[in-house]
Formats: C-alpha cells, structure tokens, sequence
C-alpha cells in the first residue's frame, strides 16, 4: 500500500510530555497566514533541543528496527518537522496550507522514508492526513489525471479511488512512502487542530548514534539525484 499504522510503538509518558511542550511552544507563536504552524530541525534545530529535550526518545529502538529491516541497511535521520494545522478563515479555505493542501507526492529521493506521529487526537474533525496508495497513484498518474494544485485534479482523486485518513489516539505511528503515494492535508472543524510530528529518514551505508544522527539532522529534503551530491 506504501504506508503501515502501528499503535504503542511510542511510550505515552514521552507522547504526553512531548504533546504538552508542543503546546506551550504554540501558545507562544502567531498562528502563520497559512493557518500551518510548523518547526523545523533544517533550520531552527538549537530551538528543537531546547524546547523539546525528549524528542529523541520518539524515534524508538522498534521504530527504527521496522526501517531498517524495510531498507535491510541503516538509516540516517535527514530532518525533523512539527506540525500544527489549524481552521483556515473561509476565504483561505482553497489556499491554506500551501502546496500540502492539494493532492500531491513528496518527490524526494526514492528510498527516503517519513515516520509520523500524532501528537493531538485525531478524527476526521481534526483535519486528518489523507493518503492513497501507492497502486492508486500509479494509476492516476500513468492516466493523465493528475495535475499539481489543480482543482480538477483534485476532484478526479476523491470521487475515483477510496482515501485512507491517519486518524487515532495521541502516539499512533504511520510509516509512508510520501514520494509513491499521493497525500494531501484536510480542514479541520472550526476550532480543532491537528498535531504531528515527523521524522524524515533515508538510508546510510553505516551506523549511526541515534544521538549523533539528532546533532546533525538539519537537512533540506533531498529531490531526486540531488541527494548524490549531498551525502
């Protein structure tokens, strides 16, 4: 399919403590004219370990074994990103979040991974991530029916082929091939948010300390044969 849940992997004590200092950090910061609060370790990483000193303990031992018995090789962590969605006002509604509120496929090298993991509850009135597989979107583009951003293209995607939403308990984990299944963000209801952290990783020819790996992910996303030239 190109994406797995899994429920547990995370301990709930790091999932709360983490959902909590997310919060705080939020209640500080202005809400971004595309109603998508993030932080990013490519560019605010000092901000990351300072305000969220337990982060690195989400990226669990079975987490990691999962991936890399998917890659059969060691893996290396590229970025981290949190994420908070928010309710657009009703004129933004087509334009909020930028390009990830259309159906669209990441298009970063081909091995490259990204584990999710909600920090929020999430129902399909939070404003779910929205996949389809990775089947599907062959499909849809061998056919020509797809165009970024474009509003028919859209419309062919969700009244043809069935969506899966990452909707569950704080702490679920959702494993996704981003570049081989196209994935879009939805709306949430006036008032809710969607909260999600993400772990961006690609494969390594070595082993790497987890700590080690957390003091240097402060990569862009690799597109394509770029990475070559990068790692």
């Amino acid at each position: 399919e190109g994406f797995v849940f899994y429920d547990g992997l995370v301990g709930s004590d790091v999932v709360n403590t983490l959902s909590e200092q997310w919060n705080a950090y939020c209640d500080t910061q202005k809400i971004p004219s595309d109603f998508r609060l993030q932080l990013s370790s490519e560019q605010s990483l000092d901000v990351i370990k300072s305000k969220f000193p337990i982060l690195n303990k989400a990226l669990t031992e079975e987490i990691m074994d999962i991936v890399q018995q998917y890659y059969k090789s060691y893996i290396n962590l590229l970025n981290i990103h949190l994420y908070r969605i928010t309710t657009p006002s009703e004129t933004m509604m087509e334009i909020a979040y930028g390009n990830t509120g259309n159906w669209h496929t990441d298009g970063s090298s081909s091995e490259s991974l990204k584990i999710f993991i909600l920090l929020s509850d999430v129902t399909d009135a939070h404003g779910p991530m929205n996949l389809i597989s990775a089947k599907n979107t062959r499909n849809v583009v061998k056919n020509h029916n797809f165009k970024f951003s474009a509003r028919d293209s859209n419309l062919f995607i969700e009244n043809n082929y069935q969506s899966v939403q990452f909707t569950g308990k704080k702490g679920k984990v959702m494993i996704a091939r981003t570049n081989d299944c196209l994935h879009r963000a939805s709306i949430p209801e006036n008032g809710r948010t969607r909260d999600i952290l993400t772990f961006y990783v690609t494969t390594s020819g070595k082993k790497r300390k987890k700590a080690k790996m957390f003091n240097d992910c402060v990569y862009e996303q690799f597109y394509g044969v770029n990475r070559l030239f990068e790692l």
